[in-house]
C-alpha cells in the first residue's frame, strides 16, 4: 500500500531587522575613564592652617625634655624666680585687627604630655589661632606659662623645634631684634616648608622670661619684613601676657 505525501511545510516569515522596531544603535566605543574622566589629583595648597598648627605642635615636645646634660648646664644659671605673668587667649589681637577663630589651647596641652622639666616646671599651655581681611591673614599665637629657670633655652628650645618639623627648614637664622616702644628683645626667624609640593614661608617672633615662653606665627611674602614681625610679635605679648593677681 503506497503512503500519501507529506503535508508542505509553511513558508518561514522573515525576521524583522529590529524587533523593537527602531534601528539598533551602534555599539558603543569603550571610553578610556568609564567612570566620568580620569582620577583628580588633590588640589596642591600652599602653606595653611593645618602646616602651621603642625609646625607649631612640632616645637613643643622638646621644650621641657632638655635631658640630664641640661640640667648640669642649668645647675649654675638663673635661679626660677616666681612667676610674674600668665598667657591668656584674646578674643581679638593687635587692636581687634584679628578675630579668634579657634582656641586651640587644650590641643596644645595634649600634644604637651609632661609638663615640669630640668628648666620649665608647672606648664600650662595657651594658644589661638586668628584670622584677618589684612596682611598676612593668619597668624597663629602659641606658648606656655608657668616657672621658668632659663628664658633664652626655653624660646631656643621652642625655635629649634619648629624648625625640625616635618618638611621644615630654616631660610633666616634667629635673629634677636627690640622693637621701638619696647625694652624687651623679640627673636624672629623665617622657615621655609613644603605641603603638597608647594612651597610656603613661615615667619616664626617669639618671647620668653622667667613666667612665659611664646610664638607668633604667619604665612608671609618670601621676603618677609622682621622688624615689622617683631613689632607685631611685641604688640601681641602686650595684650597675650597679664600679670598674676
Amino acid at each position: 500500500m503506497t503512503m500519501p505525501p507529506p503535508p508542505p511545510t509553511p513558508p518561514q516569515q522573515p525576521y524583522p531587522a529590529n524587533p523593537y522596531g527602531a534601528a539598533a544603535p551602534p555599539y558603543p566605543h569603550p571610553q578610556p575613564y568609564p567612570w566620568g574622566g580620569p582620577p583628580v589629583p588633590p588640589p596642591r595648597r600652599g602653606l595653611g592652617p593645618g602646616a602651621i598648627t603642625a609646625i607649631v605642635l612640632g616645637s613643643i615636645a622638646g621644650v621641657v625634655c632638655l635631658g640630664l646634660l641640661a640640667t648640669v648646664l642649668l645647675a649654675h644659671s638663673d635661679d626660677t624666680s616666681s612667676p610674674r605673668y600668665r598667657l591668656t587667649v584674646p578674643k581679638s589681637l593687635l587692636h581687634g585687627r584679628y578675630t579668634l577663630d579657634e582656641d586651640m589651647s587644650q590641643t596644645l596641652a595634649d600634644h604637651l604630655g609632661s609638663r615640669s622639666g630640668p628648666n620649665e616646671r608647672h606648664m600650662k599651655a595657651a594658644a589661638g589661632k586668628y584670622s584677618s581681611s589684612g596682611d598676612p591673614q593668619l597668624l597663629l599665637a602659641s606658648g606656655l606659662y608657668g616657672q621658668i629657670r632659663n628664658p633664652k633655652r626655653a624660646l631656643a628650645s621652642m625655635l629649634k623645634g619648629m624648625s625640625e618639623a616635618d618638611g621644615a627648614h630654616i631660610n633666616t637664622a634667629p635673629r634677636e631684634l627690640t622693637p621701638s616702644g619696647t625694652e624687651e628683645p623679640i627673636t624672629c626667624e623665617v622657615l621655609g616648608y613644603t605641603r603638597y609640593g608647594a612651597p610656603g614661608t613661615l615667619t616664626v617672633c617669639g618671647w620668653s622670661d622667667h613666667s612665659t615662653v611664646a610664638t607668633v606665627s604667619s604665612p608671609d611674602s618670601h621676603h618677609p619684613d622682621l622688624q615689622a614681625a617683631a613689632k607685631r610679635a611685641a604688640d601681641v605679648r602686650n595684650e597675650m601676657r597679664v600679670p598674676l593677681q
